[in-house]
């Protein structure tokens, strides 16, 4: 699923600070994460919002996905 950080309370102009369950931070521009709880709980809270991929608009690169993948 696409995500985008969801917006501030108190100036919704800005995006949000969200770290992903490994602590890294979620780009503003949103990232593909992987359906598990975590991200679903962010949804449901309203920290993040499911998003459209814009084609036009580059992906961040990272070395690490924002889901643990360890067992």
């Amino acid at each position: 699923m696409f995500v985008k950080p969801g917006r501030r309370q108190d100036d919704p102009a800005l995006p949000l600070i969200v770290r992903g369950p490994n602590k890294r931070l979620l780009s503003p521009q949103g990232e593909h994460v992987p359906e598990i709880t975590f991200w679903h709980r962010r949804v449901r809270d309203g920290d993040v919002v499911l998003a459209e991929h814009d084609a036009a608009a580059p992906l961040p690169a990272h070395d690490e996905p924002l889901a643990e993948t360890k067992p």
